[in-house]
């Protein structure tokens, strides 16, 4: 069956983006970040605008394409379980993925913003595992920075766009086989019979 990739991605370059900004906060110590995957309500952003929380978001953009160019490749990895899974490339995609920053300050943006432009589809990072161990090609395409004053509460902006290549998969789950081995010690046939 094929798996939900799109979540894989999501999911892989949210945990991503928190392990770049995470040891960034101390540095302004004013404000709390969390990331997520989906578009932010405005009354979401505008609770934590008012309790000086940033929020980064990760939102899929119309952009996609397939960029399939290869035969169809079967992979075998060994899960902890002692159980197989076989994946096997049916496809790739190449698609644009929005990370957004929403920011109470334009020093709280500017932190989070240049952390993820700098780290994130970059050298560092470009090349990221998925949950079932194929390849998540990250590159950065485009970026924009926005100050928003004129909804209620005031929020700074920054729009990363990452293009990101991954295969389209399907997988299977092989069971592990259990074998059981009996140990049989064979003596002379005198200490076996009872001899009067």
């Amino acid at each position: 069956m094929s798996k939900p990739r799109l979540q894989d991605v999501l999911e892989t370059l949210r945990h991503q983006i928190l392990q770049v900004v995470s040891p960034l906060l101390p540095i302004d110590t004013t404000a709390d970040v969390e990331v997520a995957v989906g578009w932010p309500s405005p009354k979401v952003l505008g609770d934590m605008m008012s309790v000086n929380r940033a929020i980064i978001t990760l939102f899929p953009t119309a952009r996609t394409k397939d960029v399939t160019r290869f035969s169809t490749d079967i992979s075998v990895i060994a899960n902890t379980d002692g159980s197989m899974t076989a994946v096997q490339a049916v496809g790739r995609t190449n698609r644009d993925i929005q990370a957004s920053v929403w920011a109470p300050t334009p020093n709280v943006r500017q932190i989070l913003a240049e952390a993820i432009y700098s780290n994130i589809g970059t050298s560092v990072n470009r090349f990221l595992t998925l949950s079932e161990g194929t390849i998540l090609t990250a590159t950065r395409s485009a970026s924009s920075w926005i100050d928003d004053a004129q909804s209620k509460f005031t929020t700074y902006i920054a729009h990363i766009v990452l293009t990101c290549e991954y295969d389209e998969v399907l997988e299977s789950v092989a069971t592990p086989i259990v074998t059981a081995q009996a140990q049989l010690t064979v003596g002379p046939i005198s200490n076996l019979l009872h001899v009067p």
